[in-house]
């Protein structure tokens, strides 16, 4: 089995998940990123207004708490008294590693390693591109046609201008001709999630929700936990007949500074039993201090897959025995359900993997991409009524 591993820092700063990948949204780029938000703000608009009075009101934006699923407990009082306390502990055990990369192109060395970089346009088309970034943030769509067009004649291979000028012409109502363009897109780089989701968009407009299901499907694999991408999903999932299952992994209980165990589980949830299973799995090491130099640092420890796996199914074997009622956490849930289905591995690259190193699908061997397609296609987002 492949071994996924990772050496990450260890820092009571950062972050929680939720946070990450909504900067991720919007700290991207200032082109790519806004595009996407563009794009889910209109695609919502449009789609609510095609709902009716039934639906006129806007599901839950944030994917995390969509409607119809169990929040994180509520520690009310907890924060009260402790404003500074975390919800959870999934930025300590599970802190970002690698910086999302936009444009993602894949390679592939004689050993099979893959490695993925940002996609580099020739300086000869450089400037065209900006300045076609620049039009189409600017709502300029036919200037911005015109300068892609500029681009893709120069370079026929440039990919991001191919998205680039299918949302210009999106942006004019000429979807067929954007769905076209992405598509071109697709072909010249099937591991760029964003040619998917834009094309998803443009055939949701035109009404064709189970080709967006689909397209969106593919887009989630590729950026797994993608908040746009579960944005649209929770949009349309009455009309694609599915259930979006995305609550996250929420942590309750950790060894923090003197190996001090503590749970941010309320008093008398069992969640701090099957979490304290995982804290003594993981076994995070404290900081170590300086000497001379009275401060601090945290110690490198090192991640990897197999021992992930491990430790949740430890965790979720606890929580099956202890849980007050099924559904108590759909996060572990989801394990329990990949774990019989022979998924945990797609599980722990979706779900944990990606939280360290965005690129992770992209990176491990097409047959561990497969285990990721599999989990979501029949787990996160699943068919309503299985």
């Amino acid at each position: 089995m492949l071994e996924v591993s990772a050496t990450v820092p260890q820092s009571g700063g950062h972050r929680t998940h939720s946070e990450a990948r909504l900067d991720c949204v919007i700290q991207d780029s200032h082109t790519s990123a806004n595009r996407e938000l563009r794009s889910i703000l209109v695609a919502l608009a449009l789609l609510a207004a095609c709902a009716g009075a039934k639906e006129a009101g806007p599901k839950q934006a944030v994917p995390a708490e969509a409607p119809g699923k169990e929040s994180v407990p509520k520690v009310a009082d907890k924060k009260e008294k402790e404003p500074q306390g975390p919800q959870d502990y999934a930025s300590l055990y599970w802190p970002a590693a690698k910086p999302f990369v936009n444009s993602p192109v894949v390679s592939v060395s004689a050993t099979g390693q893959r490695t993925v970089e940002q996609f580099q346009f020739p300086e000869a088309v450089r400037s065209a591109f900006e300045a076609a970034e620049r039009a189409f943030g600017a709502r300029n769509f036919p200037e911005g046609e015109r300068r892609y067009r500029e681009v893709i004649e120069a370079c026929p291979t440039c990919y991001p201008a191919l998205i680039g000028l299918g949302d210009c012409e999106l942006g004019q109502r000429k979807a067929r001709d954007a769905i076209e363009h992405y598509r071109e897109a697709e072909q010249l780089n099937p591991d760029d999630f964003l040619a998917f989701f834009s094309e998803a968009d443009a055939i949701a407009r035109l009404g064709n929700f189970g080709e967006a299901r689909e397209l969106l499907t593919r887009a989630l694999v590729l950026r797994p936990a993608r908040a746009t991408v579960l944005i649209l999903l929770h949009r349309i999932e009455e009309r694609i007949g599915a259930i979006v299952d995305d609550h996250p992994l929420r942590p309750k209980t950790a060894f923090i500074r003197d190996n001090e165990l503590v749970t941010v589980a309320r008093e008398g949830d069992p969640a701090a039993i099957w979490w304290g299973v995982y804290a003594m799995c993981k076994r995070i090491p404290t900081p170590e201090q300086v000497p001379g130099e009275g401060r601090t640092v945290s110690p490198q420890r090192s991640w990897n897959s197999q021992q992930e796996e491990v430790c949740l199914r430890k965790t979720a074997s606890a929580y099956a025995k202890e849980r007050s009622a099924k559904g108590s956490d759909p996060a572990l849930e989801r394990f329990l359900a990949a774990d019989a289905a022979g998924l945990a591995k797609g599980f722990v690259l979706y779900e944990v993997a990606s939280r360290l190193d965005p690129q992770i699908v992209l990176e491990v061997p097409l047959e561990q991409r497969k285990l990721v397609d599999r989990y979501v296609r029949t787990i996160v987002v699943r068919d309503r009524g299985h």
